[in-house]
């Protein structure tokens, strides 16, 4: 939830350099591609649109270029440290999805493992009453032989 309250800042806070500095988004799309960032001209126009703090933005691919583009721009230090530390927080939740893939990967092996060390142990009570079976066929035919 911590994420989603800085995304709406910073999408805030581009809104207002844009009207401040009378920014079209074929400006914002020069300065971007100055700066070796490409972002589509539907998704600026989707970020600088009424109500767009509401709506779903992939962070690092649409709103991180563009705020690191305005914020170096106009020397706005507070959003970039709100972007710095949105960036902090997607890490932690990328490591934890990470960490939560492993543990989910490694249950399921327990499981499978678990699984086979049951298959083998059965094939071995196979084994062994088939050598038993064995064992009883051959002494009876030896006690055949013998009579």
């Amino acid at each position: 939830m911590e994420s989603k309250k800085v995304i709406v800042r910073t999408i805030k806070r581009l809104k207002e350099i844009k009207e401040e500095q009378s920014l079209s988004v074929s400006q914002i799309m020069d300065k971007m591609c100055e700066k070796g960032y490409a972002v589509s001209e539907s998704t600026l126009k989707r970020i600088f649109a009424p109500g767009s703090e509401k709506m779903s933005f992939r962070y690092q691919e649409s709103i991180a270029p563009v705020a690191e583009v305005l914020f170096e721009e106009y020397g706005d230090t507070g959003a970039a440290d709100e972007a710095e530390e949105l960036r902090r927080i997607i890490i932690d939740r990328d490591k934890t999805i990470e960490d939560l893939m492993c543990t989910e990967r490694r249950t399921l092996l327990e499981s499978h493992i678990k699984s086979l060390q049951d298959e083998v142990e059965l094939l071995r009570d196979q084994i062994d009453k088939k050598d038993r079976m064995f064992e009883r066929i051959m002494s009876h035919l030896v006690l055949r032989e013998g009579e």
